[in-house]
């Protein structure tokens, strides 16, 4: 196995062992697992491309946006989160800017259930 494969390997044993992920090819294809995937990713990338991790996951989530109820209002929200994330600034933020990226980032944590992603 080459490098690459077994870094893939790797990464899908680690999801596995932290319960982000089930192993199921069909779970990780779903819209909602492919813009969790992004999110975690982005997490790990430099911030120059977090930003197309977060684009990558709002799409997905709009594809996906559950008709209505509370699962759509809470769809909408991480839509919003993501895409505020995505406008701010990469640096020279304010400190109003900053409050805005950490209530963002609050909010796709509890959404995505991944505590700490970004701390």
């Amino acid at each position: 196995m080459r490098s690459g494969g077994r870094a893939v390997a790797a990464l899908g044993a680690a999801l596995l062992t932290l319960g982000l992920w089930s192993g199921s090819v069909a779970a990780a294809s779903s819209p909602y697992s492919r813009a969790r995937t992004q999110w975690i990713q982005g997490a790990a990338a430099i911030s120059a491309r977090q930003g197309a991790h977060w684009t990558r996951a709002e799409n997905d989530l709009r594809q996906h946006l559950p008709p209505r109820g509370a699962q759509r209002r809470s769809y909408q929200r991480a839509i919003r989160a993501l895409a505020t994330l995505v406008a701010l600034p990469e640096t020279g933020d304010t400190a109003h800017q900053r409050l805005e990226a950490m209530n963002a980032v609050l909010t796709l944590d509890l959404f995505f259930r991944t505590p700490h992603a970004y701390s």
